[in-house]
């Protein structure tokens, strides 16, 4: 994310190659996601394939991050969880906005059905 903000890492630029990934392993594929924009002009991809991989990099590190470093904190996860909602609320991005709410929405939906 530094890197793609246009800053440098305290250990330097350095890229390494995905490993296998789960699909439960949503942050692995976030960052994978981030070195491909940051590549993205050297890739031959559709227009509409460039424009996804850009909208999910800009969501991870707009609003993701934040609630990512944050949640180790279990004093604070009620708040975390609740800014995170509203940050998923505010986001500008409709398409991407509406998926992850309603993602979120069905998750807690289960997740309180099964007591």
């Amino acid at each position: 994310m530094i890197i793609f903000l246009g800053g440098e890492p305290p250990g330097g630029e350095r890229f390494k190659l995905l490993g296998p990934t789960h699909h439960a392993r949503w942050m692995g594929k976030v960052i994978y996601c981030i070195k491909m924009c940051l590549f993205l002009k050297q890739a031959r991809l559709e227009q509409q394939v460039s424009q996804g991989i850009l909208e999910l990099t800009l969501f991870a590190i707009k609003v993701y991050a934040k609630a990512w470093f944050s949640a180790p904190n279990p004093v604070a996860a009620p708040r975390n969880d609740l800014n995170f909602v509203k940050c998923l609320v505010d986001y500008e991005q409709v398409n991407v906005r509406m998926g992850f709410l309603t993602i979120f929405h069905e998750l807690h939906f289960y997740k309180y059905q099964l007591k």
